[in-house]
């Protein structure tokens, strides 16, 4: 039964539709967005008018359902993403490491009583580093490149 699936000698077109639908197997089914809708796609659900509003809890919240989404814009200089990790460093630099971590959720590095929230990647990060009294001090690195 199986042999009678598999190409032959005398079937060169079965392979060359095999081999037609191998490559388009291997295509990614979905470019990541341009343009507007790129930027759509890190759109916070709060304003940013309106961060000071709302309770560090729904920054928080909001600042790990932003971070699962991986896209383009959320790297832009100024964006949604970029404002709320500001306003999260500003908000929870002096609290309990722990409050760091219940509010951001897990770090991308946690080395060296250092907590490391990546903005883009290794180049600028927000990082909080424990202090002598327990607490925590925000500050970021820009690699400026």
């Amino acid at each position: 039964m199986i042999s009678s699936l598999l190409p032959s000698a005398s079937q060169p077109a079965g392979l060359l539709l095999g081999l037609v639908c191998l490559v388009g197997c291997a295509r990614p089914l979905a470019s990541p967005p341009v343009g507007s809708e790129a930027a759509e796609c890190c759109q916070s659900y709060y304003p940013a008018a309106t961060f000071k509003q709302r309770t560090t809890r729904q920054l928080g919240q909001e600042y790990q359902r932003l971070r699962q989404l991986n896209c383009r814009a959320c790297k832009r200089y100024g964006g949604d993403f970029h404002q709320l990790m500001q306003e999260l460093g500003t908000r929870l630099n002096g609290q309990p490491r722990a409050t760091i971590r219940r509010t951001m959720g897990r770090p991308d590095r946690d080395r060296d009583s250092t907590l490391v929230y990546y903005w883009r990647y290794t180049h600028d990060y927000l990082r909080f580093q424990l202090a002598a009294d327990g607490t925590v001090v925000s500050s970021w690195y820009f690699a400026l490149e």
